[in-house]
């Protein structure tokens, strides 16, 4: 606890120092910061926590416990302070739940507590809005989709305006070189966003498509 409150109280008063000086040390020194003070301050109580989690997870285990949960919260958000929050909330709900997970399981504490803080990261690194992996790749294929429509819509204009076609989902699949499910899919997205109306397999565009 009491290692925790001079961390804690030590980080808060010299955060805008730490934050200038972690991004840039070089422009910290030129604007007139104590760069070599700042440095031995967050050296000190990097020891500090270090010494104090040994007895929680081990010593090798401690790099995790230092690394993982500002990982997790570097996908979640890419402010500072709100990042240092987001990773020690996850510190301790890593900690609390692997000593839950070690007394039920009977099995090592520290351990339990990584493999917590490793699961966490897991999840985010695959959920996270933005920055996950599966958000990514719903995102890429949302534009895909996004762009495979607005081909669509606009051939649909061109052959009935210009070409003097009726057109539908077989005459526009062979225009672009699409497959029928492919086709009738973008059909569909389209029909759903109010932008065309194809009724009986002919397609005829809404005033909002045209505008």
């Amino acid at each position: 606890v009491i290692v925790c409150a001079l961390v804690l109280g030590s980080v808060a008063v010299l955060f805008r120092g730490l934050q200038f000086w972690s991004f840039d040390p070089v422009a910290a020194q030129v604007a007139g910061l104590p760069t070599g003070v700042l440095h031995y301050v967050f050296t000190g109580l990097l020891s500090a926590t270090v010494v104090v989690s040994i007895q929680a997870v081990g010593i090798l285990l401690v790099i995790a416990m230092l690394v993982t949960p500002g990982a997790t919260a570097l996908l979640l958000t890419r402010r500072l302070a709100p990042m240092m929050a987001v990773a020690a909330l996850i510190g301790a709900v890593s900690g609390v739940g692997g000593l839950y997970g070690s007394y039920h399981l009977d099995v090592a504490s520290g351990p339990a507590i990584v493999l917590v803080a490793s699961a966490i990261f897991v999840m985010t690194l695959m959920l996270a809005p933005s920055r996950g992996m599966l958000w990514q790749r719903w995102a890429h294929r949302r534009q895909h989709q996004q762009s495979l429509d607005d081909d669509v819509l606009k051939d649909a204009l061109l052959a009935e305006r210009e070409d003097g076609l009726l057109p539908d989902a077989a005459l526009l699949g062979q225009r672009l070189g699409l497959a029928g499910d492919a086709t009738r899919r973008s059909l569909a997205r389209l029909a759903r966003a109010g932008r065309l109306h194809h009724p009986g397999g002919r397609i005829s565009l809404t005033s909002e498509a045209v505008s």
